[in-house]
C-alpha cells in the first residue's frame, strides 16, 4: 500500500513538472507593449481650481483676464484670473504666470496657474527669499544653498547659493516647464506684482 502510495505521488509531482514546463500560449501572456505613435500629446494633471475652472466642459465659462504691469528683467506676463462658470455666482480666482518658449517660436507660452490661497505664501516667501539673499556672504566655496517655494499648478522660484555664484531661476508649466534665469534684485519687483495681484482680485 506504501509503494502504491508513493508511485501516485510521484505521477502526481511529475504531471505538475510538466504542466508548468509547458509553453503558455501568447495569448494568455502579457502583450507586448505597443510603440506610442508619432503626434500624441500629454495631457498635464489639473491642479488649482483656476486651470479646474478654466476647463470645465458642458458649461459657460466667463474668464476675465487683467495684466499686472511690473518691471521684471526676463519676458514674464502676469496676469490675474477670474472665472464664472455657468451660474454658479461664485468666482474661481487666481493668477496666470507666462513665459514665451522660445524653441517653438513667439505664439508659444509655458503657463502656470497660482490659486487666490497660495498668493499669501507667494508673497510670504519671496519676502523670506529676499532678506536671506541679502545675508550672503559667498566666502565659503564649500557651502551650497537652495530656496525654493513651488505652487501646485507648477510656478517654481529658485534661488542657488553655491560657491561665489548666486543664481534665480523661474520655472513655468507642469510639462517640459520653461527655466528663465532672473537677476536676484528683482525679487523684490516680483513680490510687487504678486502683492498688487492680490489686492485686485480680493476687491471682485
Amino acid at each position: 500500500m506504501r509503494a502504491f502510495l508513493l508511485r501516485a505521488l510521484a505521477f502526481t509531482l511529475l504531471l505538475s513538472t510538466v504542466a508548468i514546463a509547458r509553453p503558455v500560449p501568447l495569448t494568455a501572456r502579457q502583450q507586448p507593449l505597443q510603440p506610442i505613435p508619432n503626434g500624441f500629446a500629454i495631457v498635464p494633471d489639473v491642479r488649482t481650481r483656476v486651470e479646474a475652472a478654466l476647463t470645465t466642459t458642458t458649461a459657460l465659462v466667463v474668464a476675465d483676464y487683467h495684466r499686472v504691469d511690473f518691471r521684471f528683467g526676463p519676458n514674464v506676463k502676469i496676469d490675474t484670473v477670474t472665472v464664472r462658470v455657468g451660474s454658479n455666482p461664485d468666482l474661481v480666482r487666481g493668477l496666470r504666470v507666462q513665459v514665451p518658449d522660445e524653441k517653438r517660436g513667439p505664439d508659444y507660452e509655458r503657463t502656470s496657474y497660482v490659486d487666490i490661497e497660495e498668493i499669501g505664501p507667494l508673497s510670504e516667501s519671496l519676502t523670506l527669499m529676499t532678506d536671506l539673499v541679502k545675508g550672503w556672504t559667498g566666502i565659503d566655496d564649500r557651502r551650497a544653498t537652495t530656496l525654493t517655494f513651488t505652487s501646485a499648478g507648477g510656478l517654481r522660484i529658485e534661488i542657488r547659493e553655491f560657491g561665489r555664484v548666486q543664481r534665480g531661476l523661474l520655472f513655468t508649466g507642469l510639462i517640459e516647464p520653461i527655466v528663465t534665469t532672473f537677476d536676484l534684485q528683482d525679487l523684490t519687483a516680483l513680490r510687487q506684482a504678486v502683492d498688487e495681484a492680490g489686492r485686485f482680485l480680493r476687491s471682485r
